[in-house]
């Protein structure tokens, strides 16, 4: 015996329903993007940059004392976005990963940054895990090549303290190194995702073989 909804199970249901449809509507990407990949990258770009310009929201609400950067960010995020529902999702994309991460050379050049590795820390780091994930391979490799060279010569254009405990050598060690993890990590998937296409166009064949064999021995 099934047991009958009460009035307030079926507005919960309703309304998780309806939020669910308006979530999947926000980060719907364009008719015209097939390729399952393609579809999954456009995606990933609407939910982070709606994401963070939530969180921008919510920074500048908190009254913080450089509103500059974080209306900075939530104009690249909001761009970024607005392209993620089109079919040039992947200018967006570009425009997401690597003004991110050129924010924080331009706070080291103009002398906003309190130094050197706490910009990088907090901007180029993190700005390297989205594009691993938003970017090709050829990009990212881009991204990672003109990131370590930008640290390595941070102080030539330094307008930003250096102070006595950091180091430069270190510093660009480090973004070398995570845009090398990263970047292997993207081969990788390429990689498995190749042998899993192979092995499921294989399965497909062997069945059209047995299909073919089954009705000529019918016939």
């Amino acid at each position: 015996m099934s047991i009958p909804q009460t009035p307030l199970n079926a507005q919960e249901q309703s309304f998780s329903k309806r939020a669910s449809q308006i979530w999947q509507s926000l980060i719907a990407p364009h008719p015209s993007i097939r390729a399952v990949s393609e579809i999954r990258r456009a995606q990933l770009l609407s939910i982070l940059t709606l994401l963070l310009n939530i969180l921008f929201i919510f920074a500048l609400l908190s009254r913080p004392s450089s509103v500059g950067v974080f209306l900075t960010l939530g104009g690249i995020t909001l761009t970024s976005y607005a392209l993620s529902k089109t079919k040039y999702y992947r200018l967006g994309a570009y425009i997401f990963t690597y003004a991110f991460t050129a924010i924080g050379y331009i706070r080291i050049y103009q002398g906003t940054a309190s130094s050197i590795e706490s910009s990088i820390v907090t901007t180029v780091h993190i700005a390297l895990v989205f594009s691993s994930a938003l970017l090709s391979q050829r990009g990212f490799l881009s991204l990672v090549v003109l990131s370590t060279i930008a640290t390595f010569t941070a102080p030539l254009y330094s307008n930003a303290p250096v102070l006595e405990s950091e180091s430069i050598n270190r510093t660009g060690g480090v973004v070398l190194v995570i845009g090398a993890i990263l970047y292997g990590i993207q081969i990788f998937r390429a990689n498995l995702d190749k042998e899993q296409l192979k092995e499921l166009t294989d399965s497909n064949r062997e069945l059209e073989e047995i299909k073919i064999n089954l009705e000529k021995r019918i016939g």
